[in-house]
């Protein structure tokens, strides 16, 4: 006689092993210290979601990354009330959450397909708490400059991540900072003017300039163009930059700052948008085009048999 044996082989998605958190009320619980979790998967309509437990007056940080052309994830930062606090839904390979001056106590992060989509990522998770630190000088990704750190917080503070939080016209450039964590570095310089590249300017991008800006293979050179819309030294408005000759930024790179008869700003070929938008230490100006930017136009190579 034969003997016939059929085998069925799963070609579905598979869940990874932090299940079942498909709800907020059976989260998975994670410290932020930072945490990184790999392998994670999103199968279609099944959220994953992770509970962390936030200091008081503290900054959070999520970065989900993926590879976007396999499904498109997005994210978002709820507390316990199911009120959102943070949300991304970008196209890129990564959406990245952040949220400062949080009241302490439990908040939950949510992970979910777009339109039901199904991928593979993973989730980095940073926590900032206020702490009192001794005065010391930093050097910024190789600059010159160096500068002090602030030693304490005034009871009102405003961070430059609250001020960016204000301007929807510049969520493009908060994104840019938390992805790079250059967010915690520049909310605690003191007297510093920061020309933000607004959304028009990222629109000018190409779609190779975008993947490098965010991306981690690229970050020494994204924080030399994020330095190069720094100025160290001085929280110079909009009208008291003008009237000075030249303003050098943290890349070493010579910025001018000019009037126009029509009552607008000029910074090199760049024009001023939102201005003199003040933190506790820290100034910004929205510009509506990169004013120096060293990434790659292009990563492809050619070569001749």
């Amino acid at each position: 006689s034969t003997t016939t044996t059929s085998t069925t082989s799963f070609t579905g998605c598979r869940d990874d092993g932090l299940e079942e958190n498909d709800r907020r009320s059976t989260a998975s619980v994670i410290e932020p210290s930072p945490t990184l979790l790999l392998n994670l998967q999103i199968c279609e309509n099944d959220d994953d979601w992770f509970e962390v437990n936030v200091c008081s007056g503290g900054a959070l940080s999520a970065t989900v990354r993926f590879t976007h052309s396999l499904g498109d994830l997005d994210a978002s930062l709820q507390n316990t009330n199911g009120f959102t606090l943070a949300s991304s839904t970008s196209v890129l390979d990564m959406e990245s959450l952040y949220d400062s001056a949080m009241s302490g106590g439990i908040y939950f992060i949510r992970v979910f397909g777009y339109n039901g989509a199904e991928n593979s990522y993973s989730l980095e998770v940073t926590m900032n708490c206020p702490t009192t630190t001794t005065t010391k000088s930093s050097s910024v990704a190789s600059s010159t400059v160096s500068m002090l750190f602030s030693t304490t917080l005034p009871s009102q503070f405003v961070s430059l991540s609250d001020v960016l939080s204000g301007i929807p016209e510049l969520s493009s450039f908060q994104f840019l900072l938390s992805v790079h964590g250059y967010d915690v570095v520049l909310n605690n310089l003191r007297d510093i003017t920061v020309f933000a590249p607004n959304n028009a300017a990222f629109s000018k991008l190409s779609t190779q300039q975008l993947n490098s800006l965010f991306s981690p293979t690229f970050r020494e050179s994204t924080i030399q163009t994020i330095n190069n819309h720094v100025i160290a030294n001085g929280k110079f408005s909009i009208q008291a930059a003008s009237l000075l000759t030249a303003l050098q930024s943290l890349g070493e790179y010579t910025l001018k700052v000019s009037s126009r008869d029509s009552g607008t700003f000029v910074v090199n070929n760049a024009f001023t948008s939102s201005i003199n938008n003040e933190a506790s230490f820290a100034i910004v100006h929205g510009v509506d085009t990169f004013l120096k930017n060293i990434l790659p136009t292009s990563t492809t190579t050619s070569t001749t048999a």
